[in-house]
């Protein structure tokens, strides 16, 4: 059945789905499946406008659940002309339960056809062969000031992982501010034991007084806070005063590396992502695979490019393995590093 309004915008449906045409959004047709509108419908019998929440269960709706008429109607919703400055219209959809719906067409820009068109950024795998500072550079004042100037810089942190900003002030409220201006600040645990805000590192510092990540001792390969179930997703590093000689810094892709291991020694990389390993620090501790692998499911619906979600190592705070796996996690540790291909920069 096809129903036409007035502004030639036209609706049909059968026994599953739901086809709108809408000229002024590109043209294109819309199928929506007849579930997913009962089960969001937006009338307050289901859906608190205030609130933003459901008041309904997605358990109660009829699986086959079908449309008794659908029309194309002017969107009398007082909110949403404010909002978009002009009346687009909605649909009105009767069902077979008995239960009236609306979506305006901004609602359905927004959750149907956004989502139909969007496409994931994949994260990229990199080596020092195809790497360089300058691939993932940026002015730290355009990021602070420019809306394309931030976006690359997400892009570049979802994409590499890693993001060199030049030109930052040389103080610690330079690193604040940026932290403010990207995301929400996951404070250090010296903030919450009543200390400082920020992790300090010194030449001055003795090991015997400090953790020794907060020395100039060199640390190796690693991954910050693994001791933290869920660490921080972003690391910031500032030089407050530029080392005179050495100051390098070394990084490493580790998603490439458990994914090289992956090709090279499949048992060992099934040992680093599924036996537990032990990272502490102090009274802080947490159990967890090195290599932490997304959810199957998951990443059947959601390509990520990459089957690594998480990696957590740091010989410094790793306690001993269980015997039984020492050996296997020994050569899968040995692999991993040795896959690791590093870029060298200057803080």
């Amino acid at each position: 059945m096809v129903v036409k309004s007035a502004a030639e915008m036209s609706v049909s449906w059968c026994k599953n789905f739901i086809k709108l045409n809408i000229p002024n959004l590109s043209g294109n047709t819309v199928t929506i499946s007849n579930i997913y509108l009962r089960d969001n419908s937006q009338e307050p019998s289901s859906f608190n406008k205030i609130s933003q929440q459901r008041i309904h269960s997605t358990n109660n709706i009829d699986i086959d659940i079908q449309p008794i008429t659908v029309d194309v109607i002017e969107n009398d919703d007082v909110t949403c002309h404010e909002l978009t400055g002009k009346n687009e219209g909605a649909i009105r959809v009767v069902w077979s339960d008995k239960h009236e719906s609306k979506f305006d067409f901004d609602w359905i820009r927004e959750n149907v056809m956004r989502k139909q068109r969007e496409t994931r950024v994949k994260k990229i795998t990199w080596s020092s062969d195809g790497m360089s500072g300058g691939k993932v550079s940026l002015p730290y004042k355009e990021v602070m000031d420019s809306v394309d100037a931030l976006r690359q810089f997400y892009r570049n942190i979802w994409q590499f992982g890693i993001c060199l900003l030049t030109g930052a002030p040389l103080d610690p409220e330079g690193s604040m501010s940026l932290a403010r201006h990207v995301g929400a600040i996951m404070h250090s645990r010296e903030y919450f034991e009543g200390q400082k805000q920020f992790y300090e590192i010194s030449n001055t510092n003795k090991h015997e007084d400090f953790d020794i990540a907060y020395t100039n001792a060199y640390l190796g390969l690693h991954t910050d806070n693994p001791d933290f179930e869920q660490p921080g997703s972003l690391v910031t590093l500032q030089p407050v005063q530029p080392a005179e000689k050495g100051g390098h810094s070394t990084l490493v892709d580790s998603f490439r590396a458990a994914e090289v291991l992956r090709r090279m020694d499949p048992h060992a990389f099934r040992i680093l992502s599924t036996w537990p390993v032990n990272h502490r620090l102090q009274n802080y501790m947490c159990v967890t695979p090195i290599i932490e692998l997304h959810d199957p499911l998951l990443s059947s619906y959601i390509d990520y490019g990459t089957v690594v979600k998480r990696v957590k190592f740091s010989e410094m705070n790793r306690s001993p393995w269980q015997p039984m796996i020492a050996q296997h996690d020994m050569k899968g540790i040995r692999l991993f590093l040795g896959a690791a291909n590093s870029i060298i920069f200057s803080l």
